[in-house]
């Protein structure tokens, strides 16, 4: 069966947002795109397609995540061996989706969204430009933001080395999202200490 919305979401993938985070310096690997420093840290943007998908309609969701490097070797302790190596969205640091912009907003009815993060493709050239503004928002835009989060993780990271439980208050950007090490009994935080030798400290 011809997809032609199917085909132009896949096409918006790989040669419009593509080439843009490559130019960031994300590497790709199908629809999850990873940017890596040299501790490990990983910033991942990974497109989900939605199963109500189909005919001359595609649903997608843009997922994003941000963990230092330790945060994934703890998370290899723990069973996800892949982490440090091939981060994903989840498990992570931070997560969120990105919410549609308004042209694709999925809804069921007109002006009453069903949820601000699923986006909505209906023809070849909605994709395309589609494709546009993602590949001019991530790097230009978005991707600050995450790093201003990531960031965030790093400054936690430095205090535990220094054998000290810091967590200053997230920092405030527009993505939202979720933030899983905020509070002093996370278990990494005790696992990281161990791993410097250092001691619960302010």
């Amino acid at each position: 069966m011809d997809r032609p919305v199917r085909r132009a979401y896949l096409d918006m993938i790989s040669k419009q947002v593509g080439p843009a985070l490559k130019a960031a310096g994300f590497k790709r690997s199908s629809g999850t795109f990873r940017l890596r420093s040299g501790d490990g840290d990983a910033i991942v943007l990974e497109f989900q397609g939605s199963g109500s998908s189909g005919g001359d309609l595609s649903l997608f969701y843009l997922n994003m995540a941000a963990s230092t490097g330790g945060f994934l070797r703890w998370q290899a302790t723990r069973g996800f061996v892949e982490a440090p190596r091939l981060p994903r969205t989840m498990p992570s640091q931070w997560w969120n989706r990105l919410d549609a912009a308004p042209d694709f907003v999925d809804a069921v009815v007109p002006g009453f969204p069903i949820g601000r993060d699923t986006w909505r493709l209906t023809s070849p050239k909605a994709a395309k430009r589609c494709g546009d503004l993602l590949a001019a928002a991530l790097p230009a835009r978005i991707l600050p933001q995450i790093e201003k989060i990531l960031d965030h993780y790093r400054q936690i990271d430095d205090a535990l080395r220094a054998g000290q439980v810091v967590l200053p208050p997230p920092p405030s950007t527009a993505l939202g999202g979720f933030h899983f090490v905020k509070k002093p009994d996370h278990p990494y935080l005790a696992w990281a200490l161990s791993e410097s030798g250092g001691s619960h400290g302010g």
